[in-house]
C-alpha cells in the first residue's frame, strides 16, 4: 500500500512539475520583455489544472489572468498568452478565432501548450496566417 501512495505522489509531483517549469516558467523566459502573462484553458484542462494546482498557486506564478477559452475575453495584445488545451480541433478552433482580426489580435506572444498528444491534423488549424507569426511555442505536456 505504500508503494501504491508513493507512486502516486510521484507522478502528482512530476504532473506539477511539468506545468510549472515546462509550460509557465519556460514561457516566462522565453518572453522576458512581457510583463504579464494570461493563461486561457479550456474546460478538459481547467479539470487538470485544477487538480494539481489552486488557483492562488498559479497566480503565485506570475499568471496574470486565467480565463475560460470558449468565453468572450478581453484583448491584451501587449501580454502573452499560454494557451493550455485538449487536443482537440474545436479547441484550436478556438485560439485562432482570437487571430481574426489583425488590428485587434487578442493577444501578443502566444504558446500554445497541449495536454496530450495533438494530431497533425490539429496542428493544421493553427496553421493561419493571422496567428503562424505570433506562435513561439507549441508543446505536447502529456499531463492527461
Amino acid at each position: 500500500m505504500q508503494n501504491i501512495q508513493s507512486n502516486e505522489n510521484n507522478l502528482h509531483k512530476k504532473a506539477v512539475t511539468r506545468i510549472v517549469l515546462d509550460m509557465i516558467e519556460t514561457v516566462r523566459r522565453m518572453d522576458k520583455d512581457s510583463t504579464f502573462i494570461i493563461l486561457v484553458l479550456d474546460d478538459f484542462t481547467t479539470k487538470i489544472l485544477s487538480f494539481y494546482l489552486t488557483m492562488s498557486e498559479v497566480l503565485n506564478l506570475g499568471i496574470f489572468a486565467v480565463e475560460p477559452l470558449k468565453v468572450k475575453r478581453k484583448s491584451y495584445p501587449n501580454y502573452s498568452v499560454i494557451y493550455f488545451l485538449n487536443s482537440v480541433k474545436d479547441s484550436c478552433e478556438s485560439v485562432v478565432k482570437d487571430f481574426v482580426d489583425l488590428s485587434d489580435p487578442r493577444y501578443g506572444n502566444v504558446h500554445v501548450y497541449f495536454a496530450s498528444r495533438v494530431l497533425d491534423s490539429q496542428l493544421l488549424v493553427l496553421v493561419n496566417n493571422n496567428l503562424a507569426f505570433r506562435v513561439k511555442s507549441i508543446k505536447e505536456l502529456n499531463v492527461a
